[in-house]
């Protein structure tokens, strides 16, 4: 059995903000991602990767807003959307992710769980980075 994955929420100062092509913005609101949703999808796509450590989420919750467990508290409304995850896969690589084209922070960490929902599908059907 693997352990639960511990994911500990910090504050990050907005960054610089991507510009999303029309149809990625039609795909993710017909998703209409919720925290419910994005938290789900990524607490399933890096049990994939094996991830067993701490998942560090940087957000614009400032440090009040983050309850003692390290997850946002319900009443929150962080300062900006944008959202960087960094981990520690099965192999030992240190991987980050970050996104910033939405508003909205629960939009931009579903980005984050669905892209990499879509490199654990490129991966299943034989492509890869390396070419071998």
């Amino acid at each position: 059995m693997t352990n639960p994955i511990n994911f500990r929420f910090r504050y990050m100062p907005e960054q610089k903000e991507i510009r999303l092509k029309k149809e990625t913005i039609e795909r993710v609101k017909a998703n209409r991602p919720t925290f419910q949703r994005a938290m789900g999808l990524l607490r399933q796509e890096l049990a994939h990767l094996g991830v067993e450590q701490e998942v560090i989420v940087e957000a614009g919750h400032r440090l009040e807003q983050i309850r003692a467990d390290g997850f946002p508290r319900g009443s929150s409304t962080p300062e900006h959307g944008d959202v960087r995850i960094s981990f520690r896969d099965k192999h030992g690589r240190d991987l980050q992710f970050m996104q910033t084209g939405w508003k909205s922070f629960d939009y931009n960490l579903y980005m984050i769980a669905m892209l990499l929902k879509y490199l654990r599908d490129a991966d299943v059907y034989a492509c890869d980075a390396t070419g071998a």
